[in-house]
């Protein structure tokens, strides 16, 4: 049988008075960034999952959790299934921003703001709380699938945010399938997939406030459960906007 593509517009929420009402780019809730830097390998991680779990639960779409597994525990006893060396040398820049001395896990930053233990439910539902009034300028995005594995995202930035943005974040995220870990501190244990970053990349944006690119699927992710954000940056390690849309999926 033969493939067909089904036309995929995604507009978000955040700005859909620009299309509908003909107010302008508004300043919006936009959702909170939370990223959780884990080790399938280490022993204070599975609380986080916990706390990431009940994040989603209690915020829902006012949040995008993203969890980055750190290569640094991968020669003590068990391999991470999602580590890639690139999520490492991030949670390093944080600890640079942030003035630590060291980076450890599990750690959770809020909207690049600040970091903390991860397994600390009590404050990460403090500091999603406290943003949720806060409003931002918009972003728009639009996924335009090209086959069944890639896809061309386009991206339009209210006129503040092109005004204050340095740099343009792409993340696939995927709620993988969970790994049962037999060796090293967790051994035993089921550790969640959800959340894993499967990819990043920072893309250009041109004063028009147009950026567009090619994303393709990572390699053995499941299109029904993966999703592409795009975050926002200035010129600290703060977000200014963000938004996620699901992985446009082909119909058959």
């Amino acid at each position: 049988m033969t493939s067909m593509i089904r036309p995929y517009l995604y507009t978000s929420m955040a700005c859909l008075s620009l299309f509908l009402g003909g107010e302008g780019w508004a300043r919006t809730s936009v959702p909170i960034v939370v990223e959780l830097f884990e080790s399938q390998g280490c022993s204070s991680c599975p609380p986080s999952e916990r706390v990431m779990a009940s994040l989603r639960n209690d915020f829902g779409d006012s949040v995008i959790l993203l969890t980055f597994h750190v290569d640094y525990w991968d020669n003590l006893g068990w391999k991470d299934a999602f580590s890639d060396p690139h999520w490492t040398e991030r949670q390093k820049m944080y600890g640079r921003a942030f003035s630590q001395d060291s980076i450890y896990t599990p750690e959770m930053v809020i909207d690049g703001e600040v970091g903390f233990n991860g397994a600390d439910g009590r404050r990460a539902e403090e500091e999603v709380h406290s943003r949720l009034s806060s409003s931002k300028g918009p972003v728009h995005l639009t996924l335009s699938p090209k086959s069944a594995t890639t896809t061309q995202l386009s991206v339009r930035l209210s006129p503040e945010l092109v005004e204050g943005s340095n740099e343009l974040l792409v993340v696939i995220v995927e709620d993988a399938s969970p790994v049962h870990v037999l060796r090293g501190e967790n051994r035993g244990e089921t550790m969640t997939g959800n959340f894993a970053v499967r990819g990043l990349k920072s893309i250009p944006f041109s004063s028009k406030a147009l950026a567009v690119t090619t994303l393709a699927l990572p390699p053995g992710a499941d299109p029904a459960r993966t999703r592409v954000g795009v975050l926002v940056r200035g010129n600290t390690s703060r977000f200014l906007s963000a938004q996620m849309v699901p992985w446009p999926i082909i119909v058959r």
